[in-house]
């Protein structure tokens, strides 16, 4: 199999490894919109997503009055050697992705990035257990790595993926509002899935970042419909709303930059304590359905960045 190095012009300013200067520094309490206090990411990660190697996972809180923003974000970690590049662009010197036989294979560490608001005990295993997935179905192993990073940090421009996940009403800064749409203009992909109550905060969230733009139903011929496992439709895993479950997107030049899926909690379906059970009580079906989506949406990613990195090292192969 062929190690597929990353082009440069697809990699992150050697810049962005030194201080930040006045760029914030990853929050170490964070709070509610009502100022009351939580515990800062070491204990997000205690409570939470470490526990899903070694035991099982704490009972979720009961949900608050005001319940901001769940954000789970999880950084792609790539293990190549690369030329820096221009700013605001991805990092991609840590990724070993390559064709065998026409089939994606390869090995990816993530990393858990968390926002400025943050209900740390909601889901903490949902990625964890997709990711567990992704490396049982398919020829990708992911591994995880840990690590705190704000939204407003040039830190975030090493997540090729954000996956989000919100409950209530939220709103972010102008500085992070900013950073995001560099952050997808820079080739960046966010899943957003709105587990009941969050929607008009994410559809307010994405019209900011992408003022031009508007999000549009996926059409069912799209390829996180369609492989590696073909399937009719966005599955229906909670009833949150009363309506059809639906996948909206934007693209980029061709390219699917933003996933919102609506009244469905596909991440509801991914969570499992660290014995392999899972923390809700959903029917077999639809926990295989929730982890058929996860993984066609994941391999969509990952194929379409390798598809760009190839694309551009052609490219500049020419050019020399």
């Amino acid at each position: 199999m062929n190690k597929l190095s990353p082009p440069s012009s697809l990699l992150l300013d050697a810049s962005r490894d030194a201080p930040r200067g006045s760029r914030p520094q990853p929050v170490g309490r964070l709070r509610r919109a009502t100022g009351t206090s939580l515990h800062g990411p070491a204990d997000l990660l205690s409570n939470g997503v470490q526990q899903f190697s070694s035991a099982p996972s704490p009972k979720p809180q009961a949900p608050s009055l005001v319940r901001p923003l769940l954000f789970s974000f999880f950084i792609l970690h790539f293990s190549l050697i690369a030329a820096a590049a221009a700013a605001n662009t991805l990092d991609l010197r840590r990724v070993r992705l390559a064709r065998d036989d026409g089939r994606l294979a390869g090995e990816v560490t993530y990393s858990l990035v968390v926002g400025t608001f943050y209900e740390w005990n909601t889901d903490p295993t949902a990625i964890p257990g997709l990711f567990s997935e992704v490396s049982r179905r398919t020829a990708v192993k992911l591994r995880a790595d840990f690590a705190t990073v704000s939204l407003d940090s040039d830190e975030l421009f090493r997540n090729p993926f954000l996956i989000m996940t919100g409950n209530r009403f939220f709103s972010l800064s102008d500085e992070e509002i900013a950073n995001l749409r560099a952050y997808v203009q820079a080739g960046g992909f966010i899943y957003a899935d709105d587990c009941g109550g969050a929607d008009w905060s994410f559809r307010h969230m994405i019209s900011k970042i992408l003022p031009d733009r508007k999000l549009e139903e996926i059409p069912k011929t799209h390829a996180i419909f369609t492989r590696p496992t073909a399937i009719p439709a966005v599955p229906k895993i909670l009833d949150l709303y009363g309506t059809e479950a639906k996948a909206f997107g934007i693209f980029i030049d061709g390219r699917l930059a933003v996933l919102y899926t609506y009244d469905t909690d596909i991440p509801c379906g991914w969570e499992k304590h660290a014995d392999g059970s899972f923390v809700h009580v959903l029917t077999p079906q639809k926990h295989e359905d929730s982890f058929v989506f996860g993984v066609n949406v994941i391999m969509h990613i990952l194929d379409d960045l390798h598809g760009r990195i190839t694309k551009n090292k052609e490219t500049t192969d020419e050019g020399k």
